[in-house]
């Protein structure tokens, strides 16, 4: 029986600071997996455009994002998220990237607000903010008809990679699912945005971190960014 021995690069926090790293670690993964397609949640384009300057045409690159006109909250005015510049719109086009636009199935008619559902998305949140979004963004795409139920993929986010089966969201919960998480190709180790100070509390004691909870999230004394261990097979 074969086995790899795959490794998991740790960002120190979450945040936007990330995404050049994830983007170049989802390029070497893409070839080393051999996956066709890689998604990528986000609200403004900047991390699929990123990604289609580095990887060739070979790899369709999709852009997931939230439903149109959903505002962000709380927020004094109101600002909406989930692409809504035609001009990014048509970069994106121009790109050969596609969208997927559409209700989350975490947050559709009030799921989020049911039991079961806040129960899931806690059981994501311990691994980052940004996990449940690689989550859905896989759901979406696959309901969308852009992949086939069982498809490997890779789903990213500013801070977040994971390789990744995909599945429909009416499956999600049945054993019947083709959905499942295979690797971590990257992640935040303190989640200061997701948890705010009770995260950086446990960040200063473990690392010395110094940040506000809205502040950019700055080098932690013991990275080394040089440093990623290739992958053994």
């Amino acid at each position: 029986m074969k086995h790899a021995i795959r490794r998991t690069v740790l960002f120190e926090t979450e945040g936007v600071q990330n995404l050049g790293r994830t983007v170049r670690l989802v390029c070497r993964a893409a070839a080393e997996y051999r996956v066709q397609k890689v998604l990528v949640f986000t609200s403004h384009g900047d991390g699929a455009l990123e990604l289609r300057k580095k990887l060739g045409n070979d790899t369709a690159i999709i852009a997931v994002t939230f439903p149109w006109q959903m505002t962000a909250k709380p927020a004094k005015d109101i600002v909406y998220i989930g692409l809504p510049s035609a001009e990014r719109r048509a970069d994106l086009a121009a790109s050969g990237i596609r969208v997927v636009q559409g209700a989350m199935p975490f947050r559709a008619l009030g799921a989020e607000e049911a039991d079961i559902f806040r129960g899931i998305i806690s059981a994501f949140d311990v691994f980052g903010g940004s996990t449940k979004l690689c989550v859905q963004a896989a759901l979406m795409a696959c309901d969308a008809g852009l992949l086939d139920a069982g498809d490997r993929c890779i789903t990213m986010t500013n801070d977040t990679a994971v390789v990744l089966r995909a599945g429909h969201s009416f499956n999600f919960l049945r054993n019947t699912s083709t959905f499942a998480i295979e690797q971590f190709i990257c992640k935040p180790q303190f989640y200061q945005i997701t948890r705010g100070s009770r995260e950086l509390a446990i960040a200063r004691q473990f690392q010395g971190i110094t940040i506000e909870p809205d502040s950019p999230a700055p080098a932690l004394p013991s990275s080394k960014e040089s440093q990623e261990p290739p992958t053994e097979n």
